[in-house]
């Protein structure tokens, strides 16, 4: 139970990170460092919302957001009977979303305050600035999480040693989708 909670927990936080980042990028709050490198006054609100994945940090924010959703979507998606090997693939999904959020807590934060708060953001590079990239980073971080999930249940099973093809039946959805 505590496991869950503390699942339940980090997600909600992270939750509440990327919507106070998204906001700052939509009202342009230069106070943090992630927003004034990559937006400014005159980016459309599109833009500004794209710009919360351009960086690395707001990469990897967006990367562990959805590997979070979906690691607590697939511990309760519905199942047919309760699995051993399942709980082992929530916990390595859990892991991996730990190491996420330690490399942008030690290595890539994107809550960093600015040092000097500047009136006007750097801005997004005019090659970034194309419909395309409203739709392609997200779609391709969704994929890196979702295809977290196989790969947790592919390792389960090595660790668990039950080598038989539930595992593979289990991760066919997850793999699809």
């Amino acid at each position: 139970r505590s496991g869950l909670f503390a699942a339940w927990a980090s997600v909600a936080g992270l939750n509440a990170v990327c919507g106070i980042l998204i906001w700052a990028m939509l009202v342009k709050d230069f106070r943090f460092a992630y927003v004034a490198q990559y937006s400014s006054r005159l980016l459309p609100w599109y833009y500004s919302l794209s710009a919360f994945w351009v960086g690395q940090s707001g990469s990897l924010l967006l990367w562990a957001w959805f590997l979070g959703l979906l690691a607590l979507t697939y511990r309760f998606w519905p199942r047919r009977e309760a699995s051993r090997l399942r709980e082992t693939a929530f916990a390595l999904l859990m892991a991996y979303f730990c190491f996420l959020i330690a490399v942008m807590a030690f290595g890539a934060d994107p809550m960093e305050p600015s040092l000097t708060v500047p009136q006007e953001g750097e801005g997004l590079s005019p090659s970034l600035q194309h419909p395309a990239m409203l739709i392609h980073p997200p779609v391709v971080f969704l994929g890196f999480a979702a295809w977290s999930v196989p790969f947790a249940l592919a390792l389960a099973a090595l660790v668990s040693g039950q080598l038989d093809a539930k595992w593979i039946r289990e991760s066919r959805p997850w793999a699809l989708l």
